[in-house]
């Protein structure tokens, strides 16, 4: 059943990588000073725990000036949210064409560089 999944998950894959612009603000302090110590803080089983219950929200940012397709991504645990970057513009356009509620997003890991998190590859696909 698992390697059913894992291919039914390739299949709907829309996009899978590094995110784009967590060298800029607010994505960079956010990554950094929010994220990092709000994870390290916490025991194995609990980051793991709170990971699982990471909500990944796409939001479509029509007014930005470098891209009308930018789509910015915001990490949600609990009550708290941190803007963290954004989808990489040259899949933009087919993430916008599918739909941002019909799609769903999964982090992969974390992009760490002298113990802080300086990124993040995430998986985008298409919901079933």
């Amino acid at each position: 059943m698992e390697h059913q999944e894992s291919n039914m998950e390739n299949n709907n894959c829309i996009f899978s990588g590094s995110l784009k612009g967590t060298s800029f603000e607010p994505a960079k302090s956010n990554l950094q000073a929010l994220l990092t110590p709000f994870l390290a803080n916490l025991e194995v089983t609990e980051r793991g725990k709170l990971l699982s219950e990471l909500v990944i929200e796409l939001t479509h940012i029509k007014d930005n000036p470098y891209d009308p397709n930018a789509i910015r991504v915001t990490f949600h645990i609990n009550d708290m949210h941190w803007e963290v970057g954004w989808i990489p513009k040259f899949i933009n356009t087919k993430i916008l064409e599918v739909g941002l509620d019909n799609v769903e997003c999964k982090l992969q890991d974390f992009n760490i560089y002298e113990e802080k998190i300086v990124g993040a590859l995430i998986k985008v696909l298409k919901k079933p």
